[in-house]
Parts: C-alpha cells; structure tokens; sequence
C-alpha cells in the first residue's frame, strides 16, 4: 500500500513540474484535450508596378534628421615669444657671472630700468663689485648684450 502511494505521489509531482514548464498559451488552458490548431499563413502579394512612363521615382530623404557635422578641434593659441625683466636680470647674472667669479647676486637687481621694447638695463652689485648691464630679447631664446658688462670698483 505504501508503496503504491508512493508511486501516486511521484506521478503526481511529474505531472505538476511538467505543467509549470509546459509553455502557457490560450487553447491549451481553456481546453486541455484539444491539440493547438496550426495557424494560417498568408502569402505575401505582389503590388502592381507604376504604369507611370515617367521614370524611376527617388524617395526622398526624411526631413527630420540631420547631417553629420564636424566638429572644430580647437586650435593652439600662439604664445607670443616675448621676454621678461625677470629672465632679463637672470641672463644679466649670467654674462657677469663670466667677468665676475663665484659671484653672488641678491634677488632683485638694484636698479632696473626698461630701454625700449624688449629691452633692459640693470644695476647691481655682486660681492662688493656694481655692474651695470644692457641685454635685449631677440626671441626664441635669445639673449644679446647691448653693450658690454660695465664693472664699476
């Protein structure tokens, strides 16, 4: 007797798992006994072609989308090779510096004076020697006495 209720309730668990997997569709829950009809196919029609002589028609683009445009890298701005009072006076320490060894320079020169565009002139002293320097910029780096490191006893 157990063993036929046990059989019973293996069956039944089969029959339930198999029901929650089987694909669910209308015909198969209002009426179980029934076999899914296939459905109908139709065939696509054809359409006539155009009895227009006119040609080949074009089909417009869509008027709602938009050309891809390109999008403008931005460019470098140019930065003007220019010099500074401050490289002017570093550059004058180094011409002298040449004239003047192991020399030692304060922070800012004793006098600065610009000459003119580009331009500068610069008194100071290193140790106890005053020196008096004309440099101008020429661009891309370059630095040129405008005369010669006057050193004053």
């Amino acid at each position: 007797m157990k063993k036929k209720l046990i059989i019973a309730v293996v069956v039944f668990l089969i029959l339930v798992a198999c029901a929650a997997l089987a694909p669910k569709n209308k015909e198969s829950v209002d009426s179980p006994t029934k076999t899914a009809q296939p459905t109908k196919t139709t065939k696509p029609t054809k359409t006539p072609a155009p009895t227009s002589t006119a040609g080949p028609t074009e089909t417009p683009a869509p008027t709602n989308t938009l050309a891809p445009t390109k999008t403008p890298r931005p460019t470098k701005t140019p930065t003007p090779d220019v010099g500074s009072e401050a490289m002017a006076y570093v550059m004058c320490t180094e011409f002298v510096s040449e004239k003047i060894e192991n020399a030692k320079f304060p922070p800012k020169p004793h006098v600065t004076n610009e000459v003119g565009e580009q331009k500068w002139a610069f008194k100071g002293y290193a140790d106890s020697t005053e020196w008096i320097c004309r440099i101008e910029y020429k661009g891309d780096n370059l630095w040129e006495l405008i005369t010669p490191i006057e050193l004053i006893d």
